[in-house]
This record gives structure tokens, C-alpha cells and sequence, in this order.
């Protein structure tokens, strides 16, 4: 049985040898002339494995655009562009509401010299006119009228006069009275705003003879420039009778003084 085997298997190899070199040309290896086409394969065979790349074509036509895509995720921030070119100028704003306060600044550098003012009108001269009409132990026992006067000029006719008299008075009476002594400018007592004066009451008690250092004094308005005579004079106040024992200058020294003062006219 396996010598059987052994021989078929030599067979089948002598055949398949004959089969392959049937009609071969010795000369040139070629083999007859191909035979006309065969039954066709009832079934196709296997795929075969891909070729190689071909030749690169020409250039297709440009196609039409394509439709917008989906939007993109939003990328990062790039880097600040440099400045661009300086733009036109814009119309002029609004004003603005005021600020606050600012602080305080450094003082400044003195400034210039101004140009001189104007000429203002002429002033008042600011000469001093004064004058003291003086007397030593005066000792005047009128009871009534004049005691002394004192000749004063006036200069400016809206000026006003100030009158001051310094001495002794006194009142010696019998029954309770009253004295005044007062100023007259030329016969007449002030009357801008008010006269100028001073009282001395007792109340009748006879053993009292105190002579008392008095000082009257006043401004006088409204009064014309020129010669004026300032005098003092004794009296019984209104609603009084003669009454007591009066005495002016006594044993001292007495003066009146008359002032010519530049001031506002009025009764400040």
C-alpha cells in the first residue's frame, strides 16, 4: 500500500512537468500563439492589492465659494497694537461744572508798580487852628452873665468848633438851687445839635462853700468861617429864681480852649 502511494506521487509530479513545458520553443523560449478566448470564469476572483500613485493631473477650474462655516471658539487676547496716527480735532465740548476746591498756593513774586491815580480834589488844609484863652485866680463872684470870652478865627465853613472850659465853680445858697454855666459863640449858645453846658445844685444848706474843678466840653456844628467869640456865662437853670452865691476861678488857673476840628458835620 505505501509503495502504491510512493508511485502515484511520482506521477502526478512527471505530469505536471510535461504540462508546463508543452509547446515551448527551445530556440527562444516562446511558447505557440495564444488561443482564442476561453469559457468565462463563472466566478470573480479576489481583489488584487492597490496600485501605486499615477502622474500628478492638471490643474482643475476654480470651484464656486463655499457657504460661511460654523463659528469658531473666540481665541486669546493678542498683544496692544502701537499707536496709530494722530486724528483730526474734535469739536469743542461742553464746559465742564466746576471743581473742587483746590489747596492753597505758594505766595507769588511781588508784582509790578502800578501807574500812578488820579488827582483827587483839593482836602481840607490839615493845618491845626487852636487856641487857649488862659487866667490866673480868675475869682469872678457874678451871680449872672458873662465871666470871660475868648476872640477865635474860623477858617473852613465846614469845619466845626470844639469848646472846652477848665476851672474852678462853685455855689454857696440859701435855699436848694441850681446854677448853669454855659457857652455862647458870638451872643448866641449852640444849637447844632445841642448847647453846650453844665449844673451845679445845693440843696440850701449855707455852710457848704466847696469850689470843684469843672470841665465843660463840646462840639459845636454848622458854623460859618470867620471871627467868633467864645464866652462863658453864668445863669439860673430854666424854671429856677436867683438863688445862691456862685463863684467862677477861684485861687486857680482857668482856661478855655477853642478848636477848629475837620470832621463830618452831624450829630455823630
Amino acid at each position: 500500500m505505501a509503495l502504491y502511494c510512493w508511485f502515484a506521487v511520482v506521477g502526478l509530479a512527471v505530469a505536471m512537468f510535461v504540462q508546463t513545458n508543452h509547446g515551448q520553443d527551445v530556440r527562444t523560449g516562446q511558447g505557440p500563439p495564444p488561443g482564442g478566448e476561453g469559457r468565462l470564469r463563472e466566478t470573480e476572483g479576489e481583489q488584487g492589492p492597490p496600485g501605486g500613485e499615477g502622474v500628478k493631473g492638471d490643474r482643475g477650474d476654480q470651484g464656486p465659494p463655499g457657504g460661511d462655516g460654523a463659528k469658531g471658539v473666540r481665541g486669546e487676547q493678542g498683544q496692544p497694537g502701537g499707536d496709530g496716527a494722530k486724528g483730526d480735532r474734535g469739536d469743542q465740548g461742553p464746559s465742564g461744572g466746576d471743581g473742587a476746591k483746590g489747596d492753597r498756593g505758594d505766595q507769588g513774586p511781588p508784582g509790578e508798580k502800578g501807574s500812578a491815580g488820579e488827582t483827587g480834589s483839593p482836602g481840607v488844609s490839615a493845618r491845626v487852628n487852636i487856641k487857649q484863652c488862659a487866667w490866673k485866680d480868675l475869682n469872678n463872684g457874678a451871680d449872672s452873665g458873662k465871666i470871660v470870652e475868648c476872640a477865635f478865627n474860623k477858617v473852613a465853613p465846614t469845619s466845626v468848633l470844639r469848646l472846652t472850659w477848665s476851672g474852678s465853680t462853685r455855689v454857696r445858697p440859701t435855699t436848694a438851687c441850681c446854677k448853669r454855666w454855659f457857652f455862647t459863640l458870638n451872643g448866641s449858645e449852640c444849637n447844632s445839635p445841642f448847647p453846650i453846658d453844665s449844673l451845679m445844685c445845693t440843696n440850701g444848706a449855707s455852710s457848704v462853700n466847696i469850689h470843684r474843678a469843672t470841665t465843660i466840653d463840646g462840639l459845636c456844628y454848622n458854623l460859618p468861617a470867620g471871627p467868633v467869640t467864645v464866652a462863658l456865662n453864668v445863669g439860673n437853670r430854666e424854671g429856677w429864681t436867683e438863688c445862691a452865691d456862685a463863684n467862677t476861678g477861684w485861687n486857680s488857673y482857668s482856661r478855655i480852649i477853642v478848636e477848629e476840628v475837620n470832621i463830618p458835620t452831624g450829630n455823630d
